[in-house]
């Protein structure tokens, strides 16, 4: 473990305002020398107040941009680029939405919201020299803007980013997770592994803290603009997240007909609105521009042809509390309360994988999955033609419905993005017992490297769970390179028998300076 120097800086001026409101006199942030808030309070309020003037502290202006963004008035602020990505917003209904979330929210979620808000904004307020001037049209922040910062990024970047085409194509990258139980582990206790990949940038960034509330140490981190911790842990227990290959939004290609759409082979109306939206010109004047916003039973529509249109449909507009979710996760010291919040079904993606002190081991195939009409994966992992009533779902499936498993035989659990039936081998779900829709079935190679890691080690260590989850071997590799021999032995080229020798040299590692691993993907793409 990292040996961390800690020094303390109590911010007086923040600190005093805090206490005007709330009484409490012992808050204080500490910042360690990797730059992480070390936030201790007495009550909630306090707390997240202080983490919103730490994050604005160490990200005040990609907070500020991220949240005009999400506000859907990022062309008004910066100009013309910012257009398409204000249209989608608009498009989605996000403020409409955000309006209803607040209203719906509990109210412990609000004094949260509301808490951290008044700490991003105390911050810009206290050190305006931080805040470029550029981004300064953004302030004062609302909570409106926090629910729509985080619904953007919840919807946009995960639930439908496959859908609108806004996520990242990485075949060879993805997160990964390890639960191992006591009976693998050479220490004898649970073991948990929290190595979530994402970009590192932007909407991406991880934010990093230590929460200290009323006595009780929570440890973790979330995205930036995001308050809490949505992978963490406490003296208790952790859990982490992997994207899972979920399929909760839908697109709908529906054809045009006489000013409206087909819907059962009739036309149906659109439901028309407008938007105006305000477009900053080089020159600093201000260019309005009015959009028009479709809507189908399907959901809104989200982009157009001459004769047809395409329209999304997502989970997770009903539910007003993730973020309450992961502050109740993060506040349990069992596995029964833990299991209590995630039943609250609030986060509508992400796989869960759970360790505690106890040395219980859990994994789940979280999220909200639609009940749809058609028992198939690849019905619904396309866009969907022909526009019938009959393929709009309008329920998801209880936490009861998903696949799960807790404490299995073997004594671990992996997912490194892999579907849920592979959670653990021998396998402990059989897909047939689920909806063929709710995941595919297949493992790829990363989760095969996982699983025969841990297959392969009855008593795992610390340091050996360490080596595994930074691992670069290729298990590809492993599988073809003696196939690969015998065709080059049978082979007259010289050059392939150079290439074999590098290859047997070649520790299998995909490490930065590795010529094997050069030569083995220029083989592949030739191949």
């Amino acid at each position: 473990m990292k040996n961390r120097l800690f020094f303390a800086l109590i911010f007086l001026s923040v600190m005093s305002i805090s206490c005007s409101q709330t009484e409490n006199k012992e808050t204080q942030i500490a910042w360690d020398t990797w730059g992480v808030p070390h936030i201790t309070a007495d009550k909630i309020e306090d707390l997240f107040y202080a983490q919103g003037w730490a994050q604005m502290h160490n990200h005040a202006n990609l907070i500020l941009k991220l949240y005009g963004s999400s506000r859907g008035k990022g062309a008004e602020y910066w100009g013309k680029s910012e257009l398409e990505n204000d249209m989608l917003v608009h498009t989605l209904g996000l403020e409409e939405l955000a309006e209803e979330w607040e209203v719906k929210q509990d109210p412990e979620i609000k004094t949260i919201y509301k808490s951290f808000v008044d700490g991003l904004n105390a911050y810009a307020t206290a050190h305006p020299e931080a805040i470029e001037e550029k981004n300064k049209v953004v302030l004062p922040l609302t909570t409106k803007d926090l629910n729509m910062h985080t619904m953007y990024v919840i919807f946009t970047r995960f639930i439908a980013g496959n859908d609108l085409g806004r996520v990242q194509q990485w075949p060879d990258l993805g997160s990964n997770t390890y639960a191992i139980a006591p009976k693998r582990s050479t220490s004898g206790h649970a073991m948990l592994v929290q190595n979530p990949h994402l970009p590192w940038w932007q909407e991406f960034l991880f934010f990093e803290s230590h929460l200290k509330l009323g006595g009780k140490n929570m440890y973790g981190s979330t995205l930036v603009g995001f308050p809490g911790i949505a992978i963490g842990f406490n003296e208790h227990l952790g859990w982490s997240h992997t994207n899972n290959p979920i399929d909760n939004a839908d697109t709908y290609e529906l054809e045009l007909k006489d000013g409206g759409y087909l819907l059962d082979g009739k036309v149906k109306e659109f439901e028309r609105s407008k938007k105006l939206i305000k477009i900053k010109q080089e020159d600093g004047s201000i260019l309005e521009q009015e959009i028009p916003l479709l809507q189908t039973i399907h959901g809104p529509v989200i982009n157009q042809k001459v004769d047809k249109v395409l329209a999304l449909r997502m989970v997770g507009l009903d539910r007003p509390n993730m973020l309450l979710q992961w502050w109740r996760m993060i506040n349990s010291s069992s596995f029964e309360e833990f299991e209590s919040s995630l039943k609250m079904a609030q986060i509508p993606f992400w796989n869960v994988m759970y360790a505690d002190k106890a040395g219980e081991i859990f994994y789940l195939f979280n999220g909200l999955v639609p009940k749809r009409s058609e028992d198939s994966w690849d019905y619904w992992d396309r866009i969907i033609p022909f526009g019938k009533s009959a393929d709009v779902w309008t329920e998801v499936h209880d936490y009861a419905d998903l696949p799960k498993v807790k404490n299995p035989a073997n004594g671990w659990l992996q997912n490194a993005n892999d579907p849920p039936w592979t959670s653990t081998i021998p396998l402990a779900l059989d897909p047939n017992d689920y909806p063929g829709y709710m995941a595919p079935q297949n493992m790829p190679f990363r989760p095969q490297r996982s699983a025969r890691m841990l297959i392969e080690d009855e008593s795992i260590s610390f340091d050996e769970l360490v080596d595994y989850k930074l691992s670069t071997r290729l298990e590809f590799a492993d599988r073809i390179l003696d196939d690969l021999f015998v065709a080059i032995d049978a082979s007259d080229s010289e050059k392939a028998r150079e290439a074999k020798k590098v290859l047997e040299d070649w520790d299998r590692e995909a490490d930065a300076d590795s010529k094997g691993t050069l030569l083995f993907f220029s083989l592949g793409k030739k191949v």
